[in-house]
């Protein structure tokens, strides 16, 4: 199975349509997914309803914290069944919650579009290891995972080079033998 995650980042329009398309928390305004990630705290804003209101009209369920009342397509993460499975808790916002969602329903590869972590942005780069840490864990399992985009910055270092080599991370990539 072949997933995409669609995060809010610069290069979420580039995802390919058609397949399985996950989205992240405000992607459901502008993007046609199968599946959103909103997956915050239980108090719920009108911003996070009016989302929730859109995946019910989309006829799509939202993976959040827990059910909301009123709000049908709201459907809890299965938190606990994940936890069990892997032994981990460490999830520090929604692309992580993604991320080993897909992996525990047995994906193959993902791709994820508009998922930068920019240091820009300090809300999004404080969780830049949680979202490395899921693709090395998907990657550690077999999985193939790409991440597109020329404005991400996962996976990356903060100057774009290789400890202890003068070549950038890009360049490593096309090197056969080292």
């Amino acid at each position: 199975m072949e997933i995409t995650i669609i995060g809010m980042g610069k290069g979420r329009k580039s995802a390919p349509e058609g397949g399985i398309r996950w989205g992240i928390t405000r992607t459901v305004l502008d993007q046609d997914i199968d599946l959103l990630f909103d997956v915050h705290t239980m108090n719920a804003n009108d911003a996070f309803l009016k989302r929730l209101k859109i995946c019910e009209e989309k006829g799509i369920k939202a993976l959040t914290a827990g059910k909301i009342e009123g709000y049908p397509a709201s459907e809890p993460y299965p938190l606990f069944q994940i936890i069990s499975e892997f032994k981990c808790t460490y999830f520090p916002d929604s692309v992580s919650y993604a991320i080993a969602y897909a992996v525990f329903r047995g994906a193959k590869k993902l791709n994820l579009y508009g998922v930068n972590q920019s240091r820009k942005l300090p809300e999004y780069y404080r969780n830049k290891g949680g979202t490395e840490y899921w693709i090395g864990f998907a990657r550690g399992r077999g999985i193939e995972v790409n991440v597109y985009g020329d404005f991400t910055e996962v996976c990356k270092t903060y100057n774009y080079k290789m400890y202890g080599f003068d070549f950038d991370q890009g360049a490593a990539l096309s090197v056969r033998d080292l």
